[in-house]
């Protein structure tokens, strides 16, 4: 039988499920495993870093559904707030990002609604009770689509939400710098094309074209479903 792993989630350089150090994982090259991949973004990172070249033969991109329509004109003051406090950091870490978070938050326009939404992973690493008690800042609506009907800003360390914001034409704000490989990627594997604030995206022409520029940027790794490619691989 031909094996085929169908991506789950993002791919970076030195992702050990994938690749690492340049070599192959072992559960892909031991098993002649080849990958179906969501975008030629993902599959040039794999490229790109493969001494062994294995990806050379072994990668297709076949695309994914999603939804890849404009859904904000101008910045609302709503901005949903994706956390990422959950046990792949330490104790430490996740009072770091709490710290630097409060003290964004806090120091912020009043007229800006924060909407606080928890990693799925979260099982109540950081009580964010006391952030909560501002009359600005709430917990988001459970469904991130209604997120980002909402919200026409997200904000984030290093959450992977940011692709389904920027496919949606939703700029992203990266409040931190935590010491971490994987809050890199967003600058050294993926290149994200803009770095604003929350007061330059209230130009409203520089917000539409801040949209067009990330769509653009997110196509790459999530381009649209190709059907004839995906059936060819399986016949």
């Amino acid at each position: 039988a031909k094996l085929y792993d169908l991506q789950h989630g993002i791919i970076y350089n030195n992702k050990k499920d994938y690749i690492f150090n340049g070599y192959v994982a072992d559960n892909i090259s031991k098993n002649n495993v080849a990958l179906l991949l969501t975008g030629s973004g993902f599959r040039n990172i794999l490229l790109d870093n493969d001494k062994e070249k294995y990806f050379q033969k072994n990668s297709y991109v076949i695309g994914c559904n999603y939804n890849s329509l404009i859904k904000h004109d101008y910045c609302n003051n709503n901005i949903l707030v994706t956390l990422q406090f959950t046990s792949d950091h330490s104790h430490i870490q996740n009072k770091n990002l709490f710290n630097e978070l409060k003290d964004y938050l806090l120091n912020s326009d009043e007229d800006i609604m924060f909407y606080l939404r928890h990693h799925p992973r979260f099982n109540n690493e950081i009580d964010i009770s006391e952030l909560l008690m501002e009359q600005n800042i709430n917990m988001a609506p459970d469904d991130i689509e209604t997120c980002f009907s909402l919200c026409s800003i997200h904000m984030t360390t290093y959450s992977t939400t940011t692709f389904e914001a920027a496919l949606l034409g939703i700029p992203t704000i990266f409040f931190s710098r935590i010491d971490s490989d994987f809050s890199k990627n967003f600058i050294e594997n993926f290149s994200y094309p803009i770095d604003y604030n929350i007061t330059d995206l209230y130009d409203n022409s520089l917000y539409q074209e801040s949209s067009v520029i990330i769509q653009n940027w997110a196509r790459k790794y999530y381009e649209s479903f190709n059907e004839l490619n995906f059936i060819k691989l399986i016949q």
